[in-house]
């Protein structure tokens, strides 16, 4: 009865030689191979298994040629991970928005009427009510939560690419809603018209910066 056994594929043997090595690492493509490749041993080595052309020993060097093949594929992907660019530029941006939102809802929070009239550039007093004073501590909480989320992009923007997209959403909805505000209600004697339309252009901008600085690649999956 002969041996019939998967062997670790070259794919696998270039990754474990040079996963970490500066002058060749292994590319996203290689890395697809590599994992398909070891889909292809695992299958043949489990159809070799359940025909009973495998000896003990064969069986044996089946399990450790499979082994290496799931390590190195693990390797390379981690090789991957490391040599992607660190989104310095996107880092500092949500870095700079993660303090100022905490700063921004812990002042809401904590804030009195006289406080609350400042950070809305002192409308009448007749137009700051308790009811905006309770709906803006309740604003000042959902800030905290979104400076929380920022901070966890800032930390890896590349795995919690999904929050960054929700921002940019967020940026644009809040770009939209001012101007209805400007044209459904009479906001006109609290705030002139292009304060209004500047503050939705400079989150337009914000949402085209975040766009093209967002994490482009994501992590291939193995197939």
């Amino acid at each position: 009865m002969s041996q019939v056994y998967p062997t670790i594929s070259a794919e696998g043997q270039v990754a474990i030689k040079g996963a970490y090595s500066f002058t060749r690492q292994p590319s996203a493509a290689l890395w697809v191979q590599l994992c398909r490749s070891t889909s292809r041993n695992k299958a043949a080595g489990s159809e070799a298994c359940g025909s009973g052309r495998l000896t003990r020993s064969g069986m044996q060097e089946y399990g450790s040629a499979r082994l290496v093949d799931e390590t190195a594929c693990l390797l390379a992907r981690e090789a991957i991970l490391m040599s992607r660019p660190p989104y310095r530029a996107l880092r500092i941006i949500l870095g700079i928005f993660s303090l100022l939102t905490a700063v921004g809802g812990l002042v809401i929070i904590f804030s009195n009427k006289t406080m609350i009239m400042r950070l809305f550039l002192r409308p009448p007093e007749s137009e700051v009510s308790t009811l905006l004073l309770i709906v803006a501590k309740e604003m000042g909480g959902f800030i905290l939560m979104l400076s929380v989320m920022l901070f966890f992009a800032y930390r890896d923007p590349a795995r919690n690419a999904a929050i960054i997209n929700a921002f940019i959403v967020g940026f644009c909805i809040l770009a939209i809603t001012p101007l209805l505000s400007l044209y459904t209600l009479d906001m006109r004697q609290l705030y002139p018209s292009y304060l209004i339309w500047g503050r939705s252009l400079v989150r337009l901008a914000l949402a085209a910066l975040l766009f093209y600085l967002r994490p482009q690649e994501s992590a291939p999956k193995q197939s």
